[in-house]
């Protein structure tokens, strides 16, 4: 009789972990068909109330480069956010942003071009202009 018990003790945990293996494979397989579908690019701009010339440099280059090379790309999306607002918080912890920061993301994947960006916004807004553009068209290679 022990015997009989612990034998079907024993099968019902083996039927439970293979039944959380099963449900973990599936929670990995819908992760996987999200970040499938998951096909817009960000490109975000984060900067703080008080802005030099290089961060508004930053700021009209990258706006004009993603109107002129994806403004009829509904898939790519320029977001502005001012740090030093309050609502924007959640995204700010997400990229861990404490500084102007030029990122440009699609699902988990993130880009930082920030110190390009601010090499280049002034003195070379063309090859800023390429760097984004060609960043931007790795998500869709």
């Amino acid at each position: 009789m022990k015997k009989t018990v612990i034998v079907s003790i024993f099968y019902c945990l083996i039927l439970m972990s293979c039944n959380n293996v099963s449900h973990e494979k599936a929670a990995e397989q819908s992760q996987i068909s999200v970040q499938a579908f998951d096909t817009t690019v960000y490109v975000y701009y984060f900067h703080t109330k008080v802005r030099c010339k290089e961060c508004i440099a930053v700021e009209s280059v990258t706006k004009q480069t993603i109107a002129e090379n994806f403004g009829d790309n509904d898939n790519v999306k320029y977001i502005e956010v001012n740090i030093d607002n309050v609502e924007d918080e959640q995204l700010i912890e997400k990229y861990r942003i404490a500084w102007n920061t030029l990122l440009i993301t699609q699902g988990d994947k993130k880009i930082n071009i920030t110190n390009d960006a601010f090499a280049w916004a002034i003195n070379a807004p063309e090859v800023l202009t390429e760097q984004i553009t060609m960043e931007i068209n790795k998500f869709f290679e």
